[in-house]
């Protein structure tokens, strides 16, 4: 089956202000339209790796149809390209039927003393509880801010590669 939609990779050299050299974002584009995006920021501290901010596929209709698996391939291949770990906090719900379980069935090792997070890469022999009291998120207001930001650099960048 052919895949539908444009995926991309946005870099963080690739973004402007406050967003430049911070985060990475993944997504699948099709006739203009975002189907599905991941956002990841880097840490260096206390230990090197990429958070997943966001993993989404946004309208219904869209899921299961393998935009998800597409974008967790391009993040992974650039972990383990780069070398470095990814942690992810799984919030697919039950309701989600195949897209649950999707981080361990794709190799995502359960964090030990969490309920909820996820790591890929990690380095050999790493002591996976070491990542249990990371405190990874940005907060509410903090995230509604990056989106908002995120999304005027991204209508920038796609009408720019449009227009090329």
């Amino acid at each position: 089956m052919k895949e539908k939609g444009t995926f991309t990779h946005i870099r963080p050299e690739e973004m402007d202000g406050p967003e430049q050299g911070r985060y990475h974002r993944f997504s699948v584009v099709e006739n203009g339209t975002e189907l599905g995006a991941a956002e990841v920021m880097y840490y260096g501290t206390p230990v090197p790796l990429y958070y997943i901010l966001r993993l989404d596929v946004f309208e219904s209709a869209q899921r299961g149809k393998g935009h998800a698996s597409r974008i967790m391939n391009g993040l992974e291949n650039m972990l383990t390209a780069h070398g470095k770990m990814g942690v992810v906090e799984d919030g697919i719900g039950e309701e989600s039927g195949r897209a649950q379980g999707m981080y361990q069935r794709r190799k995502w090792r359960h964090i030990p003393g969490t309920e909820a997070l996820y790591v890929f890469n990690p380095p050999k022999g790493y002591n996976l509880a070491r990542l249990a009291d990371l405190q990874l998120k940005l907060s509410s207001t903090e995230m509604r801010e990056f989106r908002h930001r995120l999304t005027e650099k991204l209508r920038k960048l796609q009408a720019k590669y449009e227009s090329e």
